[in-house]
């Protein structure tokens, strides 16, 4: 009788298509692989969660440092720094640089917020195998297909995990180049 599971090079079931049982297969090891997933499994949600904590203190620092150099700074002396003669290129460093300053922080701050945004992870649907048909399975085969649903969700949650990554590291390398660049604009001009 065909399962709603499609069987893998390596013999593994993964839930989809129909799958009819040309060989057999003994799964003596699939327990240790269950348990091996579902440590893994664990280490992505514990990753996750340090991940959202840094950001839960990190977007706040973020976001009141680019109010903080919105409010500190005055547009319009900008344009009285200029001498009515001409620029020179000193004078047209620094009026350059308080908007890459700002521009700088936005990114950061956009980057801090991609990275916050709610992303889908995956958990195991424990209730497509809670059902007489899959607790009738031998332990080995029910391990296996239990440990296939595992290693989905693992490979969805790594990427989601690994994308706000990324936007933290970003957020954070582009505040630090604006923040050095707002110390340098704030130490010629004052």
């Amino acid at each position: 009788m065909p399962s709603k599971y499609t069987k893998t090079p390596g013999g593994v079931f993964v839930p989809g298509e129909q799958y009819t049982p040309k060989e057999q297969y003994t799964y003596e090891s699939s327990e240790i692989f269950l348990s091996m997933v579902q440590a893994e499994y664990q280490h992505e949600i514990d990753r996750a969660a340090a991940l959202d904590s840094k950001l839960g203190i990190s977007l706040p620092v973020i976001a009141t440092y680019f109010f903080l150099i919105i409010q500190e700074t005055d547009i319009g002396s900008l344009w009285n720094f200029i001498p009515k003669t001409g620029i020179a290129i000193s004078e047209l460093f620094v009026l350059l640089l308080y908007p890459i300053t700002v521009i700088t922080a936005v990114i950061s701050l956009c980057s801090m917020i991609s990275a916050i945004m709610i992303r889908e992870y995956l958990k195991i649907p424990v209730i497509n195998l809670n059902n007489a048909k899959q607790m009738s399975r031998p332990k080995e085969v029910f391990s296996a297909i239990t440990a296939t649903y595992y290693v989905v969700a693992i490979e969805n949650n790594s990427k989601q995990t690994n994308k706000k990554a990324k936007a933290y590291q970003l957020g954070w390398t582009f505040g630090v180049i604006s923040l050095t660049y707002f110390a340098l604009y704030m130490s010629i001009t004052q």
